[in-house]
């Protein structure tokens, strides 16, 4: 039998990835009192890929020193030893201090250890004795095996996310998106049909009455035509008198009629009735962005599990997130975000940038791949400003001409 004795950080991958190639019998978990959530969160995200392995978890002090990791580490190397089953170190997590502390004791009892190197996508001997690391991984040290196995829902949860959903399936937006995307003018004049002074909404001032939106729904919509017929057949419009078109209420009309005779309460109720509308409407204003970045972004080859518009339940701020594109990077087996903004003059880049950075983490932990998609140019102090804090934060950049060039490209990331 093998037992992996494991040091919980802030960062839970390398943890999970050790399981997954040493695929041990019994797990044990050190941790700080500020870590020891992490036991339950890498427990979970195991049972989601169908694993059942019995484990626990040691809490040491809150600045656990070498000597107390070596002792820790030594003791239960030597208890489990007696009982027939090899222990293995992996000393990738926790404090410097604890893996030193691990790894010296993994090399005074001349047992296997391991150092799981996210950043490179592969396994390290820690040459402590024992078995071969290349042995006991059947020659092959990369993360390549696993790649299938990580999903965007078990990386999550890893990182003490709740639940994250399947999303959208963006294919039928894609001939609208593409137009959308390639021709500047046809998409800022489809924006002005929504937003504009004359257009459906102006100034983007939602209805707040289930009446309001039924004049909505029976109002034609002057979006251009080549936008008109791709939206007919991304069942999002409909015929309306002569050559206009409107707003796809089939779903909803009879429930909104319905609430429009009552007395107007914001129930539950209501906000799903009027669902389906507000994606329509935010699908022409900037939705569409989103669907050409997933679809650039698997074009590219190197991300897998893609999900556009999932939610994220979040255990520790409650509630749920629809954020707009996640994926797995293939290559470190790490969380990709994808914040999608229109941009524009009025457009609050900043603070949406810091906003990405922080959701980001909070989903993947610190190795998650940022990605902040802006659509329009930047202009003025933001030009400057923008590029220069996504830097610091570690963000990429795409703009309109990125995402197109990646699209018309093979394998371009």
């Amino acid at each position: 039998m093998k037992l992996l004795i494991q040091l919980l950080g802030e960062q839970t991958m390398q943890n999970l990835l050790a399981v997954m190639a040493l695929q041990p019998d019994r797990l044990l978990h050190l941790a700080t009192p500020k870590t020891g959530n992490r036991h339950a969160w890498i427990m979970e995200a195991l049972k989601q890929q169908g694993k059942k392995i019995s484990a626990e978890c040691l809490t040491l002090s809150a600045m656990p020193t070498i000597a107390e990791s070596f002792s820790t580490t030594d003791a239960a190397i030597r208890k489990y030893s007696t009982d027939g089953i090899v222990p293995i170190v992996n000393f990738t997590g926790g404090t410097k201090l604890m893996s030193i502390g691990a790894y010296s004791a993994a090399a005074h009892n001349r047992i296997s250890s391991i150092y799981v190197d996210t950043e490179n996508a592969k396994f390290l001997d820690g040459n402590t004795g024992g078995q071969s690391l290349v042995e006991q991984l059947g020659g092959n040290t990369s993360f390549a095996p696993y790649r299938k196995q990580i999903v965007v829902n078990v990386m999550a949860v890893a990182n003490g996310r709740e639940r994250v959903t399947g999303g959208k399936d963006f294919t039928p937006y894609l001939p609208l998106a593409d137009a959308l995307l390639r021709d500047d003018k046809l998409e800022q004049a489809t924006w002005e049909a929504f937003y504009g002074s004359s257009g459906l909404i102006p100034g983007n001032r939602e209805p707040r009455v289930p009446r309001d939106w039924l004049t909505i729904c029976n109002t034609p919509l002057l979006v251009p035509e080549p936008v008109a017929t791709l939206g007919i057949k991304a069942g999002l419009l409909l015929n309306a008198d002569g050559a206009l078109v409107k707003l796809n209420a089939a779903t909803c009309l009879t429930a909104l009629q319905q609430l429009a005779a009552q007395s107007f309460k914001p129930t539950p109720a209501y906000f799903k009735t009027i669902s389906p509308l507000q994606f329509i409407i935010s699908f022409f204003t900037g939705g569409w962005w989103e669907v050409s970045v997933a679809n650039a972004a698997k074009k590219s080859g190197r991300f897998h599990d893609l999900r556009w518009s999932a939610e994220i339940g979040d255990r520790q701020f409650g509630g749920s997130l629809e954020e707009d594109l996640v994926a797995v990077e293939a290559e470190h087996l790490r969380i990709a975000y994808f914040s999608c903004k229109r941009g524009g003059r009025k457009a609050k880049l900043s603070p949406q940038l810091e906003e990405t950075a922080a959701r980001a983490e909070r989903l993947g932990g610190r190795f998650t791949s940022k990605y902040f998609c802006v659509c329009l140019p930047l202009s003025g102090a933001v030009a400057t400003s923008i590029p220069k804090r996504a830097r610091e934060l570690g963000v990429t950049l795409f703009d309109r001409h990125d995402i197109i060039t990646l699209t018309d490209q093979t394998n371009p990331m």
